[in-house]
């Protein structure tokens, strides 16, 4: 994992208006083919994506996956919250195509900040794999997602694993680092990490959300993000060390377009990481 979260890109809906848009770019050429996964895709000349399916399955019977991309130099695709434009990541199973058909719930693992256009967004570049599951015999998928350098370009693919193909345990090892990046959600589960405090201070409009943390280990290099529905958006968070070090109050800046809204009495999702490859998910209601 990344010392802290390295990347957020809020890049405002009308800026990328403004950009010009390649349009949507389906089911790129085949490049390669792999005996536990789809062909790959080449989208362009951005970046090249494809599915990967493990031997690992799960008691209910679903079987570990993964989206898989290799980004071209400069090139970034999104998170699961991109800020105010950029489309995240999704993925969906095709009606049909198996008992589950909808879309997937992905497993994102920690993403680095980007600035792109002079701001700032979540997402990966180079080279990401993103777990989720699905059901055993699934075999189809599709996909939208955005990737940005210059321009930002909106893709649609679509994929397909031979239900004849044996996924090879090697899957499991190249996505195992990816795994260890996602954070965890089990609050039961002893990750030394806490979030220990949340309180919204400030009049609407110019409110700011403090987040106190404690670890078993420095917090020197902590990171934050911070996600709310509705308009509202995060700035990066200031932090200052308490005590020794083991930790950290962290204000943020609420912001919530046009027409403020009140973030008190909000649930707000937190991706708190803290600097030593430790990442933790948790939802809070901030008052």
């Amino acid at each position: 994992m990344p010392s802290g979260i390295q990347s957020i890109i809020n890049v405002s809906k009308h800026s990328l208006q403004a950009l010009v848009f390649a349009g949507v770019v389906s089911l790129g050429s085949a490049v390669a083919d792999d005996p536990v996964a789809s062909t790959w895709q080449a989208h362009g000349e951005a970046l090249k994506t494809r599915l990967v399916a493990t031997a690992e399955i799960s008691d209910d019977g679903r079987r570990l996956f993964a989206w898989e991309a290799d980004l071209e130099d400069g090139w970034k695709t999104y998170w699961r919250s991109p800020g105010e434009a950029g489309l995240p990541v999704r993925l969906f199973t095709p009606s049909g195509a198996t008992s589950e058909a909808g879309e997937i719930d992905i497993d994102f693992p920690v993403p680095e900040r980007f600035e792109l256009f002079g701001m700032e967004t979540y997402g990966y570049g180079h080279h990401v794999m993103l777990p989720f599951r699905a059901a055993e015999d699934a075999v189809s998928f599709d996909a939208d997602f955005m990737v940005c350098k210059e321009i930002c370009i909106p893709f649609r693919a679509s994929y397909d694993i031979s239900s004849d193909q044996n996924p090879d345990p090697v899957a499991m090892i190249r996505l195992s680092p990816w795994l260890a990046k996602v954070p965890t959600k089990d609050e039961s589960t002893d990750t030394g990490l806490t979030v220990t405090s949340t309180k919204v201070v400030g009049p609407v409009g110019r409110q700011r959300l403090i987040v106190e943390l404690q670890s078993d280990q420095r917090l020197a290099n902590a990171d934050i993000m911070a996600e709310a529905e509705g308009m509202f958006q995060f700035s990066s968070p200031k932090k200052k060390l308490l005590g020794s070090g083991n930790a950290v109050r962290m204000v943020v800046m609420v912001m919530s377009g046009n027409r403020p809204e009140d973030l008190r009495g909000k649930q707000v999702r937190l991706t708190v990481v803290d600097g030593h490859g430790t990442a933790i998910d948790r939802t809070v209601t901030v008052n």
